[in-house]
């Protein structure tokens, strides 16, 4: 594993990051997270996680998904 040179380092082809959003509704009891994977290639940059869905009906289509739930407890 290397080592992160801090806040000025230059993105290399090789590094792999994620870019996390939240949100929290404290009055709704409600949290959600997004985020994107994102890894530098020798010529630019590919987006690992472009092929999720974004949108509410396409996150909850895949959460009702076959075993996309299992060995969650609420």
């Amino acid at each position: 594993m290397g080592t992160f040179g801090g806040p000025d380092e230059v993105l290399k082809p090789g590094f792999v990051f994620a870019c996390d959003i939240q949100l929290y509704r404290v009055d709704e009891e409600i949290g959600i997270r997004t985020g994107d994977a994102v890894a530098i290639t020798d010529t630019d940059r590919e987006v690992l996680s472009s092929g999720l869905p974004r949108a509410v009906a396409g996150v909850e289509g895949l959460m009702r998904e076959e075993g996309m739930l299992r060995g969650i407890k609420g």
